[in-house]
């Protein structure tokens, strides 16, 4: 199932809050971000899953810009987003929350972590900022 958001409807996507991002990467001028067991880890009140679907990737074409904010203990740096993640690949990204200003862009929140053998280790990079400005963005859920 696929569903299309323009600029004017962004306030009725999922945020995705508190979901493990599977894969994040940029291809030319989309953001794709990539979201699995969601059936698995996400339930309502009465146990049944919160999504219809397993797996979800989000495309967020932009028009001109995908820059991104890192934040750790006391320092930040502005950076390119596919240099951080191809530098930070082996980080855990999960998703925080969406929030759109009053020009429609759209900037995503994720807590980064690093974690082995169940624990979570101390890290250089707290959280990261990725704001663009959206042309369209597709949801694409399948099983």
């Amino acid at each position: 199932m696929q569903q299309t958001f323009n600029k004017e409807d962004l306030f009725s996507m999922d945020p995705m809050h508190d979901v493990k991002v599977k894969d994040i990467k940029i291809d030319g001028n989309t953001l794709i971000v990539r979201y699995e067991n969601l059936r698995e880890d996400f339930f309502k009140q009465d146990g049944t899953p919160y999504y219809d679907f397993d797996t979800l990737t989000i495309k967020y074409c932009f028009e001109s810009f995908c820059s991104a904010l890192a934040l750790g203990k006391r320092k930040y740096i502005f950076l390119d987003l596919s240099d951080f993640l191809n530098k930070y690949k082996r980080y855990t990204y999960l998703s925080y929350k969406i929030s759109v200003d009053n020009w429609n862009e759209l900037t995503l929140e994720m807590n980064i972590n690093k974690i082995k053998h169940g624990k979570y280790l101390k890290t250089k990079w707290h959280s990261i900022y990725i704001s663009l400005d959206p042309i369209k963005v597709i949801y694409e859920w399948s099983d």
